[in-house]
């Protein structure tokens, strides 16, 4: 009989479980020992549905706050929380042996754990002083998850070569999908609950005064109604270029600079951290690749500034009824054919030597404003597929394009409507076990 061991914990206890077992429990694990599971708690989760919303349910629902919406609101984000972190627990479950055995990914395990029992266990939300306590407590959570990423990296970096490449990227895509899935739920009702000011009717006060025009119609909680894509496209520029100029002791200016054209004034409903992930990942890989290249085409050794000229990167916005789509175009040499092959890859020959770098960083929530403690052009190995999963989040894809001496077009494409679902990762919980099983037959 097949031995193959599974990774399955609770409460800190390392299990194997023989391949049978594992097989009876692709839709349930009732029938294993109790030891292993905590069954009757987490099936009784990962058996409900998660209740997605599209971006244009946020909005409607987050503009004319009452009272009741508030605190409606807090139970939903309540009830959603353990149903999408349940099914995040049974994927670590799932797990070959030897990644329930790595320590990194033990702590993630029992962070999840703990999160899940504390939201389930939370009381009904019935009044604004409840709802102070229980935002209070997702912040605290959020806080304490800033290290799950980093976790992750470590944890996969040790993996690399002992574990199957397509699983940890099945893995690693759905703990990154549900994570900004939960993340995005628990910011949109804290900030909603920050900004609510009651009037004796229970409706929501008027928001003060504001320079910027229409704001208070454009950005409800998270979502931006009216995120004016060229505008986010030049300012991840200048944070790239500025970054650039530094690290390279470039002239202030030098940098390769990015033409924008087409559709500058192309809008779309979004979360707007979502977006500036992608653009600032995707234009900071051009902006490397153009420098580098220019470096290398020079024959300078220990060159100055003033000897090299780079090429620009050209940016084309597209605006349809339904998308918004971005290519990016660079003359940076393009990406070797071997190296292409492993861009979305988490887990790879070429990403191992980039995944030791999350030993450096403790906390990260893959924003672009935030400070890990290391340089921003530090590689991870994480950047594309990041950029991948906030696109399929509510809708969207990315694809890129290489040709090999010459350069690289890279192509978003953005729903911008907002009525597309989220996509939280929750339906496929047996796709996971299937790899697992595969593998190691």
């Amino acid at each position: 009989m097949n031995s193959t061991k599974y990774f399955s914990i609770t409460k800190g206890t390392y299990a194997p479980i023989n391949s049978l077992a594992a097989k009876s429990h692709l839709t349930s694990t009732a029938s294993l020992p109790q030891k292993f599971y905590q069954n009757n708690v987490l099936d009784k989760y990962i058996n409900q549905d998660a209740k997605k919303v599209t971006l244009r349910q946020l909005v409607m629902f987050g503009r004319n706050l009452t009272k009741s919406k508030l605190i409606a609101s807090a139970n939903y984000v309540l009830s959603e929380l353990p149903v999408r972190l349940a099914h995040r627990i049974r994927d670590f479950q799932h797990l070959p042996y030897i990644c329930g055995t790595n320590p990194y990914m033990g702590r993630v395990y029992q962070m999840y754990w703990k999160s899940f029992d504390e939201f389930r266990k939370f009381p009904k939300v019935t009044t604004l002083e409840e709802n102070i306590k229980c935002c209070e407590m997702f912040t605290r959570n959020m806080k304490e998850h800033s290290q799950i990423i980093p976790l992750l990296g470590m944890g996969v970096s040790e993996c690399v070569g002992l574990v199957d490449p397509e699983l940890i990227d099945k893995f690693m895509n759905r703990m990154l999908m549900t994570r900004i899935s939960r993340r995005t739920l628990v910011e949109q009702h804290t900030l909603l609950s920050k900004n609510f000011c009651p009037n004796e009717d229970e409706t929501n006060c008027p928001e003060p005064p504001t320079n910027i025009p229409g704001l208070r119609a454009q950005i409800v909680g998270k979502v931006d109604t009216q995120c004016n894509i060229g505008n986010l496209v030049h300012e991840c520029a200048a944070k790239a270029q500025s970054i650039f100029e530094d690290y390279y002791e470039l002239v202030p200016g030098t940098a390769p600079q990015v033409i924008v054209d087409g559709h500058k004034d192309a809008q779309l409903m979004c979360v707007t951290d979502h977006i500036e992930y992608i653009v600032f990942e995707l234009l900071k890989n051009s902006m490397k690749a153009s420098i580098q290249n220019a470096i290398d085409n020079s024959g300078i050794n220990g060159f100055d500034q003033n000897d090299l000229d780079f090429l620009p990167i050209n940016v084309t916005i597209c605006q349809t009824k339904a998308n918004v789509t971005v290519r990016i175009s660079d003359k940076g040499g393009g990406i070797p054919p071997d190296v292409y092959k492993q861009i979305w890859n988490y887990c790879s020959p070429y990403k191992s030597k980039f995944l030791t770098n999350f030993h450096r960083i403790k906390e990260m929530q893959a924003k672009t404003n935030e400070n890990t403690g290391i340089s921003p052009l530090v590689p991870l190995g994480f950047g594309l597929p990041m950029c991948s999963v906030f696109a399929n989040y509510w809708g969207g894809d990315i694809n890129i394009y290489s040709l090999p001496g010459y350069g690289v077009d890279s192509y978003i494409r953005l729903p911008r409507l907002g009525n597309i679902a989220e996509n939280p990762a929750i339906e496929d919980t047996e796709v996971l076990d299937e790899v697992a099983i595969h593998h190691h037959k």
